[in-house]
């Protein structure tokens, strides 16, 4: 994920450089969704997949998707500028609008919004038929959510950031513009002379992204100005990281015996030879398989379950958060949920 160099950059030099990271020949076959807010980033998302595909010479839908959070009085000046954009173009547009009502007593924070966006933006892809969500997700937006993620409190795996690419079900959800920054972004857009929406609720702290983006990282660049490249090594390490973790747990995949949803029988002469740390990674993916709760599943959890595992003296029972139950022997753990027989 390496930031293209600002001072080369431009429209043609970015529609190069994400024709090489996600080719047009990958995604033309089916109908392709772009979710734009009116923003720089999406509406320059959408010129550039435009460009790549008129010039490949390939046919294929493009479809834009809009949500409407209404919680400010201009998003209706948003709509309207990208229903006039999808017709300039001759492309479907399809929209939608949350209601803020509907969503009872939650809050509209940002998590909250971001949540509802994605559940009517996926919807909407799910109907269309469409194979990929596409986002118009910066360099900025990843430095952003990694800092917010560490001021939080995450985990190693927290500081990936967001994936460029995310499966989920039949549609892939697609970020291209990662390595791009904001800056390049705004060149390339005056470059074309595309004009977009300026949303004025950026401009306010309220939020804690806009917060760090506003007054936080300004600050630690001016101190420390290369901040922006070092979090993104950072971002890229913890991915690398991660990777080599998923792989090396799959291959404790041999050691599971399924017995139906509720039960699993696990072989601990092949657990006891790997590391703790790909242990308990393989235990997060085994959680997150079966759809049992990890949000309630602590650091100390986990580590008392990678413990049983490599354990191979007596006989132990281990009550887990969900109604999990972790039956132990020195030859075998036997996981079940509340509906398996005991």
């Amino acid at each position: 994920m390496t930031p293209l160099d600002d001072q080369q950059s431009s429209f043609t030099h970015i529609c190069h450089a994400l024709k090489d990271r996600w080719p047009v020949e990958s995604w033309f076959r089916r109908p392709i969704m772009i979710a734009v807010s009116g923003g720089a980033d999406s509406v320059l998302l959408l010129r550039i997949l435009m460009d790549l595909q008129q010039k490949s010479g390939k046919k294929g839908e493009i479809i834009i998707a809009h949500v409407d959070h209404g919680t400010r009085d201009s998003s209706a000046n948003d709509a309207e500028f990208i229903r006039l954009l999808a017709e300039q173009h001759g492309l479907q547009l399809v929209s939608r609008r949350i209601d803020m009502g509907a969503l009872k007593e939650r809050t509209a924070s940002e998590d909250t919004l971001r949540q509802a966006r994605y559940e009517q933006l996926m919807d909407m892809a799910h109907a269309c038929g469409a194979r990929y969500l596409a986002t118009g997700h910066n360099l900025e937006d990843q430095v952003e959510t990694a800092l917010f993620r560490i001021f939080r409190g995450t985990a190693f795996s927290g500081l990936q950031g967001i994936p460029p690419l995310r499966v989920d079900g039949a549609v892939s959800i697609v970020r291209p513009l990662l390595h791009v920054s904001r800056q390049t972004i705004l060149a390339a857009l005056k470059e074309i002379e595309q004009p977009f929406c300026e949303d004025p609720s950026n401009r306010e702290s309220h939020y804690t992204r806009n917060f760090l983006r506003n007054e936080i990282l300004p600050l630690l660049r001016t101190r420390f100005p290369a901040i922006d490249g070092s979090i993104i090594k950072l971002v890229n390490l913890a991915t690398e990281f991660e990777h080599y973790l998923n792989g090396q747990a799959e291959s404790l995949r041999a050691s599971v015996s399924e017995h139906g949803d509720q039960e699993l029988t696990l072989s601990k002469s092949e657990l006891e030879q790997a590391d703790p740390l790909v242990i308990g990674q393989f235990f997060n993916q085994l959680w997150q398989e079966r759809g049992w709760p990890r949000q309630d599943m602590s650091r100390e959890w986990w580590r008392k379950l990678t413990d049983l595992a490599r354990q191979r003296e007596g006989q132990v029972v281990l009550n887990l958060p969900g109604d999990i139950r972790v039956e132990s022997d020195p030859r075998r753990l036997r996981i079940k949920t509340e509906s398996s027989p005991c």
